[in-house]
């Protein structure tokens, strides 16, 4: 089924109304519990740590960039990587506008001007969040023993290895060696994303979480909130989507009002860290071939 141009507009406007929910929710619940918020009292190297943790993130996207060459190649693009890495960032900041496409738009304008096939490019952006969306489901099974007690971290560890090698398995010998590969820098890059959320997590949670909680299972707990916001049209860069859903899976774990704080320091840190990434492309070797 193809969607017409009504279609996909009303979908947008679908996706941006959960938005908009999602960021009333967090706000109400931000606001509820505003004063038992510590941030103001935060330490120096509270900062500092946060700051490290957005540069991590802003490095990871390295990841992502070695992904989308990889997805090129299978569509018979020959990138040179200072180019790919140049378009990649420079394209990827425009996520923030609403509409949740622009990072894409631009990806196909800069891509052009390197006189790279426009149908390819297209293709590259389809192919690249049904990998995005393959490796963020990889990591479900590590979320179960939070939404299901009976399930132990063991199990859910072991479905997740052997989910993860099948299914990267059949993507390099069912498709390409290079869709598998992609899929691979991408299960890395969301692993690390994870992990940043739970530095951000264990930098301003004071209290210990709850009992089922691991680092693994936050993180991918955080990985299927992205996914989620990912998916949503209309939704810049998941705004809403993704703090309702972490609020969701992880509330029931730990202090809310340190929850809440930590999905909106973790915003600023993700952002902060596109930031960083989008500068640091710019340098003397771009423009190398």
């Amino acid at each position: 089924m193809v969607l017409g141009e009504s279609g996909k507009r009303y979908l947008s406007w679908v996706g941006s109304l959960l938005a908009l929910g999602g960021i009333c929710f967090v706000g109400l619940r931000l606001f509820e519990s505003a004063e038992r918020l510590e941030w103001r009292n935060w330490p120096a190297q509270t900062w500092i740590i946060l700051g490290a943790l957005a540069i991590i993130y802003g490095t990871a996207n390295i990841l992502v960039v070695i992904s989308w060459r990889f997805i090129l190649d299978f569509l018979g693009v020959d990138t040179n990587w200072w180019a790919a890495l140049r378009v990649y960032a420079a394209s990827q900041i425009a996520r923030y506008l609403p509409g949740n496409i622009f990072h894409f738009a631009g990806r196909q304008v800069l891509g052009a001007r390197e006189g790279w096939p426009a149908i390819a490019l297209a293709k590259s952006s389809i192919v690249e969040l049904v990998s995005l969306a393959a490796a963020g489901l990889l990591f479900g099974a590590l979320v179960l023993p939070i939404i299901t007690p009976s399930v132990s971290f063991g199990l859910s560890m072991l479905s997740f290895l052997v989910l993860a090698a099948c299914v990267i398995s059949v993507s390099r010998f069912m498709i390409a060696p290079s869709i598998g590969n992609a899929l691979f820098w991408h299960s890395l890059f969301l692993l690390v994303t994870g992990l940043v959320f739970v530095g951000v997590l264990s930098t301003t949670v004071t209290e210990t979480f709850g009992n089922r909680l691991t680092t693994l299972s936050i993180s991918a707990a955080y990985i299927l909130a992205w996914l989620a916001g990912l998916v949503t049209p209309g939704a810049p860069a998941g705004v809403g989507i993704r703090e309702f859903i972490l609020l969701t899976l992880l509330g029931g774990q730990m202090p809310e009002s340190e929850l809440l704080t930590a999905i909106v320091v973790g915003r600023v840190v993700t952002v902060g860290g596109d930031a960083f990434f989008y500068l640091a492309s710019f340098t003397p070797e771009q423009n190398e071939s």
